[in-house]
């Protein structure tokens, strides 16, 4: 039986995380999904880790191309009808799929979901959330939007003059809207990648945003992206 949910894990170097970020996704709270996770040529050990996961994961390795062109090969095995993803150095809390699958239930009509983010360093450090709640431009929007808990609506515009919509490991994606669109640019840096392809998706569908903290990101200097801005 096919998976209602694909939840695709680009990694590169991340032994020291990868454990966490797999165990974050084995305790979710909504149970019908795979886990597909490409190796992007680390060589730091990050392949022998997922080699203790074979029963719950199906890993991929490939030589280093960067992270857009990892998740559209995990893209070209999924199986499922929403795409999930996550970042190998990234944590899931408990109830992300699930909050995502039941909005994208009730808004049939959206093409995508994003909610809010919790940043947090290696020693534990809280470092804040993402969503701008103090913005006029996002008061305004989740305002005008608000349906059943949630807002949902185009954001086209207001994504080109600065509302934040927040990628990374964040969002949930019709598969069938990804396959329109076209998946990850590999030409661009990372964190750009994620911009682009909401960009496209707000474009052409409605996009749901939930005011709940999802996932918590981990900030270091050495991450892939840099700081947190260039995620967003």
């Amino acid at each position: 039986m096919r998976p209602r949910v694909s939840v695709l894990v680009p990694a590169y170097n991340c032994a020291l995380y990868i454990r966490e970020a797999l165990q974050s996704l084995l305790v979710q709270t909504y149970r019908d999904f795979e886990i597909i996770v490409v190796d992007d040529g680390s060589t730091d050990g990050t392949w022998d880790v997922l080699a203790e996961y074979r029963h719950d994961v199906r890993a991929i390795r490939q030589n280093n191309r960067g992270v857009s062109t990892a998740r559209n090969e995990a893209l070209h095995r999924a199986k499922g009808e929403l795409i999930a993803l996550l970042d190998a150095d990234d944590v899931y809390l408990p109830g992300k799929l699930e909050s995502q699958v039941r909005a994208l239930d009730q808004h049939p009509e959206a093409g995508f979901m994003s909610g809010d983010v919790v940043m947090f360093t290696n020693e534990g450090e809280v470092l804040g959330t993402i969503l701008p709640r103090s913005m006029p431009i996002f008061k305004e929007w989740m305002a005008a939007n608000q349906h059943g808990g949630v807002s949902v609506g185009y954001i086209y515009r207001e994504m080109l003059n600065g509302m934040v919509v927040p990628g990374g490991s964040s969002p949930m994606i019709r598969r069938a809207c990804l396959e329109v669109i076209g998946g990850y640019d590999p030409a661009l840096r990372a964190g750009a990648e994620d911009y682009d392809l909401n960009l496209r998706l707000a474009q052409r569908y409605p996009v749901i945003l939930l005011d709940e903290i999802l996932y918590r990101y981990r900030w270091y200097e050495t991450s892939s992206s840099g700081a947190f801005g260039n995620r967003i």
